[in-house]
């Protein structure tokens, strides 16, 4: 499995606008099913009051998926009417399809809080490649708080997401804390069982961090996840923490 991604986004202060595009390549089972997309976001910043801004967002997606069934290896599956290796079996033939996706969002955003919600799949897709078949709309939402001590050498940000999409639900609860400027540490737990641990150090360009993510009822049996984050901001160009309030 391989899977590539990369995404830029930029906030223009002139017309409160901010502009992000992405795309995302992921291949499973050596090219068998190949998934290919690419979106492209738009947002528009309402100011309320002084710190206080309304976020509107739309979002477009173009996927395009190829299964590949000359990519299956017959040569140790039996037919078991007859008993014999399939290795000679005639492959199926090789199907396309091309999506496109449309969402909408709504964040409010504030100095010390933020909260918001997506909903993706408005039109309800059809994803199938040998049959019809039809994405349920998928309903996020998301907020977070945080507080400072006087000196503000120690953060805390807490955190809640929650995702619905036809029968499933879930609903994440966590906390970040920022020591000293560059040392961080994370807990999270989910309805759905499972949670995560992290550790790790920052600046303004880049970020280390290690997490564990486990069920609670079978901690040992977790993962572990290794990020490095760069971020490349010009100094002219950067964008100011008030530049929303404006």
């Amino acid at each position: 499995m391989a899977k590539h991604y990369a995404g830029a986004d930029f906030y223009v202060k002139n017309i409160k606008s901010g502009f992000g595009v992405f795309y995302l390549n992921d291949n499973q089972a050596r090219d068998m099913l190949k998934n290919n997309q690419i979106g492209f976001i738009y947002n528009y910043a309402v100011s309320l009051k002084k710190d206080l801004v309304l976020v509107p967002a739309l979002q477009y997606v173009y996927s395009s998926y190829v299964l590949n069934p000359t990519k299956f290896n017959y040569n140790n599956v039996i037919n078991l009417r007859t008993n014999e290796f399939c290795g000679n079996a005639t492959p199926l033939p090789s199907y396309t399809k091309q999506v496109n996706n449309f969402g909408s969002g709504l964040l409010l955003k504030a100095t010390n809080f933020n909260v918001g919600c997506m909903v993706n799949n408005i039109n309800k897709a059809n994803v199938g490649l040998a049959s019809d078949v039809y994405l349920k709309t998928r309903v996020t939402a998301h907020g977070d708080a945080t507080f400072y001590n006087a000196k503000k050498t120690y953060t805390t940000n807490l955190f809640f997401r929650y995702d619905g999409q036809d029968n499933f639900n879930r609903l994440q609860l966590g906390l970040n804390n920022q020591l000293y400027k560059h040392l961080q540490l994370g807990l999270a737990a989910a309805t759905d069982g499972y949670g995560f641990a992290s550790i790790g150090y920052g600046t303004k360009c880049v970020n280390l961090s290690l997490a564990y993510i486990a069920n609670y009822r079978d901690v040992l049996s977790g993962s572990a996840e290794l990020n490095l984050n760069f971020n490349f901001v010009r100094k002219s160009s950067a964008v100011n923490k008030t530049d929303f309030f404006r």
